[in-house]
C-alpha cells in the first residue's frame, strides 16, 4: 500500500522562440516590482480609530501625487457624523455659551439628529426669558436658538446664564464666567476678548435695568414691581438670508408676548396680549432699560452664532444709536438716568473695553465637536514585509499560472507535437503519431551523429 503512494512532477519542455523566455522573466520581474509596489499601498497600512475636531478632515499618502483625484479621500468620508439627541449639550466655535438640546425638529438618526460639521447659517435666537430680582440683584436669562438648516440639522436648543451680584450665584455663560466682576479699568482684565467684551456688555445691561428698579422702588416707597419676568419673540434673521436683508440693516425687531410683575406685597400683574388686548404691564419709562437688556442678549447670542449682521450694535458701533436708549425717562420721582451700557460702548476706552469693542465675527459658526474617524497607519517594517511579500507572491502566482495555461494551450494549438517528447513516443511506439492521430514526421537528427 505504501508503494501505491507516489509523488509526481509534469514533464516539461521550453517554449518555442528565441526571445520568448528573456521576455517572459523580464515581464515577471517588472510584474513582480509593480505588485510589491501595489501591495505596499493596499496592505502596508491598518486602519486605527482617532478622535478629530474637523468632520472634513482628509489624509494624503506617498503616493497621492499620482493618484488620480477620484481616488484620494474625499472632505467627509473618514469621520462619522454626531448624533444629537433631546438633553444633548454643545458649544459653538465662539465658545461663549452653553446650550441644550431641547427638541430635534426632524430626526435624521432614530430620535436623534447627525451634524457632519456643517455651519450654523440657518440658525438664530427666536426666543427670550428675562428674570430680573432685585431683591438679590440677580438676572436669569434664557435664550432659545432655532435651527432649520437644510442639511438636516433642524433643533431647539436654549443657553441659561445669570448674572448677579452674589458671589454664591455662579455665572453659567462661559463669558460672565472668565469675565468676572466689572471693574473700573476693564483694559486690566485678561482673557478671550470676545468673553470679556460679550461678558461685560451683558453685566451693564442688567446693571443698568438694576439701578433704575431700585431707584424706583426707594421712589415709591416700597410699592413698584422688585421682580419682572417677560418672554420675548424676536424676528427671524438668520444668516442665510444676507447682509442686506432689511431684518439685517434695521434696528432689531422684538415683541414681548407675556410679562409679569411682583411685587414688595407679594401680589403680582400678569399680562398677556390674548387677554387683554391693552398696552401691557411695562411702562415707556421701564421700557427703556427692559429694551437695552434684550437687545444685548440678542446681539451676544448672534455673535455667537457666527451672524455678521450690520445691525449688531456689538459688532458695529453705528448701530448702537439705533439699537439702544441712552437715557431712561423720568418716572415717579426718578430723575433721567443715563445708561451704563450705552456709554460703555459708545465710549469703550473710559473703562478700557477700547481692546475689545467692538468685536469681530470671523465666520458662520459651527458645533465644536468631537468625531470618531478612521485613519490609516503604516504598519511595522516587519508586519509590513510579512503582508506585502505574501499579497505580492499570492497574486505573482495567480497571474503565471493563468499565463502558463494560456501560453500552453496556444502552443499547442500552433504546433501539433508541443506536447510530445520523441526519444520516447516515436522509438518506443513508431506508431504513437497514429494513435494520437497527428501527422507522422520524419525522425529528428540528433547532433554529432548520435542517437535521439
Amino acid at each position: 500500500m505504501i508503494q501505491a503512494l507516489t509523488v509526481e512532477y509534469p514533464i516539461t519542455r521550453p517554449f518555442p522562440g528565441r526571445w520568448f523566455a528573456p521576455l517572459v522573466y523580464t515581464t515577471a520581474a517588472i510584474s513582480v516590482a509593480v505588485l510589491a509596489v501595489l501591495n505596499a499601498t493596499l496592505t502596508g497600512y491598518e486602519t486605527i480609530t482617532v478622535f478629530q475636531g474637523d468632520f472634513n478632515i482628509t489624509q494624503s499618502y506617498w503616493y497621492s501625487r499620482w493618484l488620480p483625484s477620484y481616488l484620494n479621500a474625499k472632505p467627509g468620508t473618514l469621520c462619522d457624523p454626531r448624533v444629537y439627541n433631546a438633553g444633548d449639550k454643545f458649544t459653538t466655535n465662539y465658545t461663549s455659551f452653553r446650550y441644550e438640546i431641547e427638541t430635534v425638529d426632524t430626526a435624521t438618526a432614530g430620535t436623534g439628529t447627525t451634524y457632519n460639521g456643517a455651519t450654523l447659517e440657518d440658525c438664530d435666537i427666536t426666543r427670550l426669558h428675562l428674570n430680573g430680582d432685585i431683591r438679590t440683584w440677580t438676572t436669569d436669562i434664557t435664550a432659545v436658538v432655532t435651527c432649520k438648516a437644510k442639511n438636516g440639522f433642524e433643533i431647539t436648543a436654549r443657553t441659561d446664564f445669570t448674572m448677579s451680584r452674589l458671589p454664591g450665584r455662579r455665572a453659567s455663560a462661559l463669558s460672565i464666567m472668565e469675565t468676572g466682576f466689572i471693574t473700573e479699568d476693564m483694559a486690566e482684565v485678561q482673557g478671550n476678548p470676545r468673553f470679556v467684551a460679550t461678558g461685560t456688555m451683558l453685566q451693564l445691561a442688567a446693571e443698568d435695568g438694576g439701578q433704575w428698579m431700585w431707584a424706583l422702588v426707594k421712589a415709591t416707597n416700597n410699592t413698584s414691581p422688585n421682580l419682572i419676568s417677560t418672554e420675548v419673540e424676536f424676528e427671524w434673521c438668520p444668516a442665510s438670508m444676507g447682509l442686506d436683508a432689511p431684518c439685517s440693516t434695521q434696528k432689531p425687531v422684538f415683541r414681548t408676548v407675556i410679562a409679569t410683575m411682583v411685587y414688595p406685597n407679594s401680589t403680582f400683574d400678569f399680562w398677556h396680549p390674548k387677554n387683554t388686548g391693552g398696552p401691557g404691564i411695562i411702562t415707556d419709562a421701564m421700557f427703556a432699560s427692559y429694551s437695552n437688556i434684550v437687545q444685548t442678549v440678542h446681539a451676544a447670542v448672534r455673535v455667537d452664532l457666527g451672524n455678521p449682521s450690520p445691525n449688531n450694535f456689538l459688532l458695529n458701533s453705528n448701530a448702537t444709536d439705533n439699537t439702544l436708549y441712552a437715557l431712561f425717562p423720568a418716572s415717579s420721582g426718578v430723575n433721567v438716568t443715563r445708561s451704563l451700557l450705552y456709554m460703555a460702548r459708545k465710549s469703550p476706552n473710559v473703562i478700557g473695553l477700547d481692546k475689545f469693542l467692538p468685536m469681530n465675527v470671523t465666520g458662520p459658526a459651527s458645533l465644536q465637536v468631537v468625531y470618531l474617524c478612521r485613519f490609516q497607519r503604516r504598519k511595522s517594517m516587519s508586519q509590513a514585509a510579512v503582508a506585502i511579500i505574501v499579497a505580492t507572491l499570492s497574486m505573482f502566482s495567480g497571474g503565471w499560472a493563468i499565463f502558463m495555461l494560456v501560453a500552453t494551450t496556444l502552443t499547442k494549438m500552433k504546433d501539433g507535437h508541443a506536447n510530445l517528447c520523441e526519444s520516447h513516443a516515436t522509438k518506443a511506439n513508431p506508431s504513437s503519431y497514429e494513435l494520437i492521430g497527428v501527422q507522422k514526421y520524419p525522425p529528428r537528427t540528433p547532433p554529432h551523429g548520435g542517437e535521439s
